[in-house]
């Protein structure tokens, strides 16, 4: 007996130490098992008197993936039109309240009919890809099953027959068009805007009392700019000071000309090794000899030097500001800075005579930041910074003007990891000029830029009245000078009329410009007014009583010159329409066939919104939706751990 257990040791511990790790983890293994399945089971809402599990919310919220997933691949825009006609946004209970409606209304009809849409949108769009294939990736997308994904399908077709047949217009088909005609008609106009910032002809300059300008101050301090009664406002927006690098391309370029690489025997051996990375195949199916497209082959290498260059030199500039923060301690990606840190961060200066010391070209540009401040915004009138972009975050490349709105002093952003003090990732930015020299526009060379906030102050009311104080009274003046423009706006409108509106426009300091195609479905920009959906709304509203037979240029200026009040924006607002362009019926089939009809009429026509009655809030209040009660989920959690 000794002999053979002796013999065989080994193997009895194995198999008895697995036993054993058995006999332990089985109970905690089954433990778990019932937590997820209690938690899975648990109530998560209410409609009504009917619960919710969690499982109905992953299911809900997996079929909204589906969709999603099925827009992208199948290029529909039906996911779009839910959300257009419904509003409906990431919540899986909306989901979940939609399907219940379009299945109480019988128009859902179970996932074979999602199997028949899909062949039919398979079909129609004359895809080279088999049902089988799309419900797979569809599946693989969206982490859903193919039944699940059959199942969502058929929801969302029966939603959007319920939303279709809810938004069937009541009204006539001439009445329709005549509705959208003027949604979709725009209007081109030269514009002038009183807005009294100038003082009025003959006037004698308003004086605001002392105590006017404390009481509109105290009144207005905490609100935005433009937030207020007729746009005031004086809290100190997000603001801050700039410093910025560029490394233009050109100059790196022309600082290889002279590089080995692009000696001949070099270029020959690259051509050889891979002619097609630089030219096409001939028709034949080979490739030209290297003496014929020698100057290509340069040109390409060039440019891939150059870019290899550029990142060479990002990676020095992002080492050498680096310095003054290596071992400084980090929270949520944000450097915790010191004083002593920010004393031994190397000033931008050094930086770009490091760059031009160390990589042979000129001293790359940079401007300092100075003392004046600035908005986020600003930063979009910066030639080439703006349209700079960096991929550190990931896809699509992020903006500046995106990063210093994330930055940390304004709140900061969990993806975006910007702050003052830090220099910023590389950004690179094309420039017509590196288009223009390399082979190819699309893998030209681009312009390196780095930037940093040397100071920054989150929006904030004004700590005194002095620090706004010219705005304050500019403002009071303002509304003084608006109050006898509504009286002299008959004079005006006469005086426009028969003189034009440039001399009265100049009469009181403003000048007029062109507008293009305003409409009131588009709400464009107004030039010296910005967007006013009213005066876009006045401006077609007289359009559409101009003539349409005659040429505009041979319509009265009485018919064609007029006035709009703007209060809010304490503008009295000199017009000229020069042209009109209606809505054709190509335009008219294009949205009726696109489902966007609805909407552009909506305005319109009287009638019920398709969110009043299959908005989130709508179908909360029909429903009576609650999410659990705190109760329930100490419930739900108490089952999980028995």
């Amino acid at each position: 007996m000794f002999k053979f257990l002796r013999r065989y040791n080994k193997w009895i511990l194995a198999v008895f130490g697995t036993l054993l790790l058995m006999v332990f983890l089985v109970p905690t293994t089954i433990t778990e098992l019932t937590r997820r399945s209690a938690v899975m089971g648990g109530t998560w809402g209410h409609l009504g008197s009917e619960k919710i599990s969690e499982q109905d919310r992953l299911d809900a919220a997996g079929q909204m993936e589906v969709i999603s997933a099925y827009q992208g691949l199948v290029r529909s825009n039906d996911f779009d039109r839910i959300r257009m006609a419904a509003g409906l946004e990431q919540k899986p209970e909306h989901w979940i309240m939609l399907v219940r409606e379009a299945t109480h209304a019988g128009l859902i009809g179970g996932a074979e009919e999602g199997r028949r849409w899909l062949q039919d949108q398979l079909a129609f769009g004359n895809a080279q890809i088999t049902e089988a294939q799309l419900v797979a990736r569809l599946a693989g997308a969206s982490k859903q099953s193919p039944a699940q994904v059959l199942e969502a399908l058929a929801n969302m077709r029966g939603v959007l027959r319920m939303l279709s047949i809810a938004g069937s217009l009541p009204i006539s088909d001439s009445r329709a068009k005549m509705a959208a005609a003027e949604a979709q008609m725009s209007a081109s106009c030269e514009v002038a805007v009183l807005d009294g910032k100038s003082p009025l002809p003959g006037e004698q300059q308003p004086t605001p009392t002392d105590e006017e300008i404390k009481a509109q101050f105290e009144k207005y301090r905490d609100v935005a700019p433009g937030g207020g009664e007729r746009g005031f406002g004086y809290r100190i927006p997000d603001r801050l000071k700039l410093e910025w690098i560029r490394v233009p391309a050109e100059t790196v370029r022309a600082s290889l000309a002279n590089d080995p690489r692009l000696g001949s025997l070099e270029l020959r051996k690259a051509y050889l090794k891979d002619p097609a990375s630089f030219v096409p195949p001939t028709v034949a199916g080979g490739y030209p000899e290297f003496d014929a497209v020698e100057e290509p082959v340069k040109t390409a290498v060039l440019d891939r030097l150059t870019k290899e260059r550029l990142l060479e030199i990002a990676r020095f500039v992002e080492e050498q500001s680096g310095l003054g923060l290596r071992g400084l301690p980090r929270r949520g990606g944000y450097v915790e800075l010191t004083d002593e840190a920010r004393a031994k961060q190397p000033s931008f200066d050094a930086i770009v005579k490091g760059v031009s010391e160390q990589f042979g070209i000129p001293v790359p540009e940079f401007t300092a930041a100075g003392d004046a401040w600035m908005e986020p915004q600003g930063v979009s009138a910066i030639t080439g910074l703006a349209t700079a972009g960096t991929t550190r975050f990931g896809a699509p490349p992020r903006r500046p003007l995106e990063l210093l709105r994330a930055l940390r002093e304004f709140g900061g952003s969990q993806t975006l990891i910007v702050q003052e003090g830090v220099v910023s990732p590389p950004l690179f930015a094309p420039t017509p000029a590196t288009a223009a020299n390399a082979q190819n526009s699309a893998n030209a060379p681009s312009d390196l830029f780095f930037f940093r906030v040397v100071d920054a102050e989150a929006n904030h009311p004004p700590e005194s009245l002095d620090e706004v104080i010219e705005q304050v009274r500019t403002d009071l003046i303002r509304v003084v000078r608006y109050d006898e423009l509504m009286k002299l706006q008959p004079q005006i409108e006469a005086e426009a009329i028969e003189k034009g509106i440039a001399l009265v426009a100049r009469q009181y300091g403003a000048e007029p410009t062109f507008a293009p195609r305003i409409s009131e479905f588009s709400s464009p920009m107004i030039p010296g007014l910005g967007v006013s959906p009213k005066a876009a709304k006045a401006i077609i509203e007289r359009a559409m009583k101009l003539p349409k037979t005659a040429p505009i240029a041979d319509v009265p200026d009485a018919q064609r010159v007029f006035t709009v009040a703007v209060p809010e924006k304490l503008s009295l607002v000199l017009v000229r329409i020069t042209n009109i362009t209606p809505m054709t019926s190509e335009d008219f089939d294009m949205y009726a066939s696109a489902g966007m009809l609805g909407r552009l009429i909506e305005p319109k026509v009287p009638g019920v919104k398709l969110t009043d009655l299959y908005g989130y809030d709508a179908l909360v209040k029909r429903y009576d939706f609650k999410h659990a009660r705190v109760d329930d989920a100490s419930e739900n959690q108490e089952t999980a751990t028995k």
